[in-house]
């Protein structure tokens, strides 16, 4: 069945993969997204709880939290008011006590698997990994601990920068148990994580994505 793939912005701003983290029927956005946005979530997406929050006040949310349908990781400047909003989603919530902040940027996961920085301690790596319910690997990505914003992710479908090695490529692939390609978004851009929402039913990318870029990502059908 052919990836169902759209175009979108927020405000303009075609990293839309910066403020929304989603998984499945979930999704947590900053509160510079648009109604108009959130309503691309549910219809397009599919998309049913939507919490609307900033985490330590940062604005870039996709960078502070990393969640699957088990669980939502969190750092801990994140406020009462904030998990309280939070708790709209109805998955139970990890707060790390950790100097690590941006679990975004650290943890790739879904409901199958998930893939941590090599930068984080092995005790918390394997208490989030045990939280998340799932098994994991570590990686880096050439001389970057930050991770996550290589890929962006679902349960099915993945994307994964072309600074990507292959064969990192195909243990990201393994663990997560997905269908996953090479590609850039918004005509060049790496980090394909600020650029795209990945999801089982279909895939929203910035507006400047180009011909090219769309190609390769139609691969995953």
């Amino acid at each position: 069945m052919p990836v169902r793939i759209f175009k979108a912005s927020i405000r303009k701003n075609p990293f839309i993969g910066a403020y929304v983290t989603l998984h499945s029927k979930r999704a947590l956005v900053s509160p510079v997204v648009t109604q108009s946005f959130k309503k691309n979530l549910r219809e397009v997406l599919g998309v049913e709880y939507i919490a609307s929050s900033t985490v330590g006040l940062v604005y870039s949310v996709n960078v502070m939290v990393a969640m699957n349908s088990n669980g939502i990781i969190l750092p801990k400047t994140i406020s009462e008011e904030e998990l309280e909003e939070i708790s709209k989603l109805g998955i139970p919530k990890l707060v790390v006590q950790s100097k690590l902040l941006a679990w975004g940027n650290l943890v790739i996961a879904n409901d199958k698997g998930c893939v941590i920085s090599d930068y984080v301690p092995n005790e918390e790596a394997s208490k989030i990994a045990d939280f998340l319910g799932v098994d994991w690997i570590r990686i880096s990505v050439g001389n970057y601990h930050s991770i996550g914003p290589f890929f962006a992710v679902s349960n099915e479908l993945g994307l994964a920068s072309t600074l990507v090695k292959p064969e990192t490529l195909e243990k990201v692939a393994d663990v997560l148990k997905i269908r996953i390609v090479p590609t850039t978004l918004n005509g060049g851009e790496v980090l394909v994580k600020l650029g795209a929402l990945v999801h089982d039913n279909a895939i929203l990318v910035g507006k400047r994505t180009s011909g090219t870029e769309l190609l390769n990502i139609s691969a995953l059908s």
